[in-house]
Parts: C-alpha cells; structure tokens; sequence
C-alpha cells in the first residue's frame, strides 16, 4: 500500500469515528434532528466530507424495528463501551486492558394502569485503575417496549448475542490500544 493510500485509508477511519462520535453524542444528550442539522452545516464548513444528513449520521448509531404492537431500538454494545472509555480517558483513568462487562435483562411496567412493560439490556464496564469503581453507569444496549414481555426471546437476544460473539474474538481498538472483551456476569430475574 502506498504512503497516500495509507493516509486515505487513515482519513476515511478518522471520519468513521468522527460520524460514530457525533451519533453517539446526539444519543447521549438527546439532541434533535434539527439540532445536529444545524451542528453538521457548521462543521461541513471544515470537514466537507461529513454526512449532511441528520439521518445517515443517526443510522450508525441505532437499529430499530417495530413488531406487531411493540419497538425494539438496538444500541449496541460496542458504541456504549467506545462512548464510556471516551469518557474514563477523558478524565485520566487508566482502563485495563482486559474489559470485564456485566450485563442485567430485566422487565419492568412502566405504568400501574397499564400493560405497557419496557425490557432493557444494560451493560456495566468493571474495573478501572485496578479497582471496582464505586461510581458506575451503566449504558443500554438495547430496548424492548411492548404490552408484553417479548415472545420470541431468541429474537430479542440475536443482535445483543452476535455481538458480544464478535467483540469476544475480535476485541476492540480505541485509540491504538487493543482491548479485551469478556463477560463477567449475566444478570437476570427469574419469574417468581
């Protein structure tokens, strides 16, 4: 590969993270539409080589789909830990190497008068600076909201299994370091 191959290839992966950043952000504060428009316009003014479009930025962020009478939004576990070790490095943490990650499905009604019940998968990242933090946030990695807990727990759990399969092989990179993914501990509630 040539020396300007090499810096395209590096451009387009900078970019990528760039479009990933900006999704993750518009997520993490609530940000509208209108609102990373205007935010995109401003900074295609430098970088003319970002997406336009709200939409095309947003659709590397979340995968939805709706099912009879309920929605389901896949996150992703890779955005969520990406956006945490953002934050950890931001901040000076040292982050081990090996990711420890526990994830918690549980169900819960949203509303007393209602059937209307939210099932979230949610992952916490473990151990920084060689200690388990006492502070810890969790991030969700996918949503589940129906008039009843899902049917089809095999399709519920596809995207959250394929994933955390891959991220288990293949680690993750973040600013040139190679981590570890592992799976600590699978929380969930059994009915009583």
């Amino acid at each position: 590969m040539s020396d300007s191959e090499s810096d395209q290839s590096s451009q387009f992966s900078m970019m990528e993270e760039l479009v990933t950043d900006l999704a993750s952000w518009s997520c993490s504060f609530n940000i509208t539409l209108t609102a990373l428009a205007a935010l995109l316009t401003i900074l295609r003014k430098i970088c003319p080589d970002l997406p336009k479009s709200p939409k095309t930025v947003m659709q590397s962020e979340i995968y939805k789909k709706e099912v009879r009478d309920s929605s389901y939004c896949y996150f992703g576990i890779k955005q969520g830990i990406v956006n945490r070790l953002s934050q950890l490095v931001a901040k000076g943490t040292t982050v081990n190497q090996v990711i420890m990650l526990q994830f918690n499905i549980d169900g819960l009604l949203l509303f007393k008068s209602s059937k209307i019940q939210l099932w979230p998968i949610l992952c916490l990242m473990e151990h920084f600076d060689g200690v388990v933090q006492t502070n810890r946030e969790s991030f969700t990695v996918a949503l589940y909201c129906g008039n009843s807990k899902p049917t089809d727990i095999n399709a519920f759990l596809k995207d959250f299994v394929e994933e955390i399969k891959d991220l288990q092989e293949t680690g993750i990179i973040f600013n040139n370091v190679c981590y570890e993914i592992k799976i600590s501990a699978l929380v969930c509630d059994t009915p009583a």
